[in-house]
């Protein structure tokens, strides 16, 4: 009897796929935090040296550190023999770091159907901004890989079409929330958050068919004092078991370790099921991070680094205009309906309220102020400033709390110009791709009137 393909379960979203002399791994977070101390392993990591020496191939489905940590990847020894398959961006940032790094690096296109071998090939299909998915088929078993992707009906009709998907023979799905999700007290927004994960692996499971899905991408726990209220509504896994079996796939939980054959028909899964549920439930008595404080004069500073980085990158003219836009909006509506004005900071562990603009920078404003629009750690706004990507770490970790989305919304918006870089895009760029985009869309509602 010949061997089928075979998935040995690392962590998270970590696994490996082995079949003859292929063995390829899939997102490498292996080890430490993520999202500056916001994030931890729920449980404890299986890659021993036996199986890392035997990896020949990876994919990453993009840049986040819970899916590719730069620290695990260096922990190979034989990076010249490794080809890491990657989908093509503009900015080739990742590309580029594991080429100096001395990995074998595959742009794939998107849709389009890379041959590891006769019998092993993958399908990249890229998601929002960063994000992709894949279909690997692996002699005759197809495996769909659907990790961080926000799927809506419109883009899984898409995704049908263009690759006439009928059926599938496994899933692997998230199935928590993944993201800064209220305040303390606003448990109801993690809620609901939590029960439309389990409607996204429903619409899912419809779609694509799959007659095993194996949840994945969420053994996590928000790791830091400043975050760790966010555990309270994570996904409970009994109710994503039912909700798998209900939609007429069979669950399967991988616990670090643990391996799975399509023909496998034993039930050891059920201890994996217990294990997970085990260390969620002991998510209260584990370690979490403390806050660093970082002193106002290093705060401002590094917004005075920050500001002139990105005014290089963006030009301070065109910064300005986005800016002033911004005030007039204010003046006349009494609301920043483009989100560019400012935005007013509680930094609770110097105790100061501050306020941020492309214009001033970094200020101390009065202390008695509470129309703030976040409250976080000076370590927080410090890592923002140092980090182009900053920004977008702390919307996932949760590391605060704000005062209404709308307020969460501004705070995000005035720093989102760093992320926006960090993609090898620009201010203008990112302008322009927004009014070719309105006017595809009144075209098309043009087409459908007439």
């Amino acid at each position: 009897m010949k061997n089928s393909p075979k998935i040995t379960w690392v962590n998270h979203a970590g696994y490996v796929i082995s079949f003859e002399d292929i063995n390829l791994l899939v997102d490498p977070w292996h080890t430490g935090s993520a999202f500056n101390n916001g994030w931890s392993l729920l449980s404890k990591t299986y890659f021993p040296e036996e199986l890392r020496n035997k990896i020949n191939h990876i994919w990453i489905s993009h840049e986040h550190p819970d899916h590719f940590s730069p620290k695990d990847i260096m922990n190979f020894k034989n990076k010249n023999k490794i080809k890491v398959l990657f989908q093509k961006t503009k900015d080739k940032r990742v590309l580029n770091f594991l080429k100096k790094k001395d990995f074998k690096v595959i742009e794939i296109d998107n849709y389009e159907k890379y041959e590891i071998n006769e019998k092993f090939k993958i399908t990249i299909i890229k998601n929002d901004q960063i994000d992709s998915m894949s279909i690997i088929d692996v002699d005759n078993t197809k495996i769909i890989n659907t990790n961080d992707c926000v799927l809506d009906d419109k883009k899984l009709d898409t995704i049908k079409k263009k690759t006439l998907i009928k059926n599938s023979d496994i899933l692997l799905t998230q199935f928590s929330y993944a993201s800064w999700i209220g305040s303390p007290e606003m448990s109801n927004l993690r809620k609901k958050a939590s029960e439309e994960k389990l409607n996204q692996i429903k619409s899912q499971i419809n779609y694509f068919k799959p007659k095993i899905t194996i949840p994945f991408a969420s053994y996590i726990y928000f790791s830091h004092e400043e975050n760790k209220y966010m555990n309270d509504e994570i996904t409970d896994i009994s109710k994503v078991r039912d909700v798998i079996s209900e939609n007429g796939s069979k669950p399967i939980f991988l616990y670090p370790g643990s391996t799975y054959q399509l023909e496998n028909k034993l039930s050891k899964f059920d201890i994996d099921f217990i294990k997970y549920k085990r260390d969620i439930s002991n998510i209260s008595l584990n370690k979490y991070s403390k806050t660093n404080k970082i002193d106002f004069n290093d705060l401002k500073t590094n917004s005075n680094n920050y500001l002139k980085k990105i005014k290089k990158k963006n030009g301070s003219l065109i910064m300005f205009l986005v800016f002033l836009l911004s005030k007039i909006s204010v003046f006349i509506f009494k609301k920043d309906f483009l989100g560019f004005s400012n935005t007013k900071i509680h930094l609770f562990d110097l105790g100061k309220n501050v306020e941020f603009d492309w214009i001033k920078g970094l200020r101390e404003i009065k202390k008695n102020h509470t129309d703030y629009d976040v409250e976080i750690s000076s370590e927080s706004l410090n890592y923002i400033f140092l980090h182009d990507w900053g920004i977008g770490s702390l919307m996932i970790n949760g590391r605060g709390r704000y005062i209404s989305e709308y307020k969460r919304w501004k705070f995000n918006r005035i720093f989102s110009l760093g992320q926006i870089n960090s993609i090898g895009k620009t201010l203008i760029t990112k302008i322009f791709e927004r009014i070719i985009s309105k006017k595809v869309y009144l075209l098309k509602i043009t087409r459908v009137r007439f």
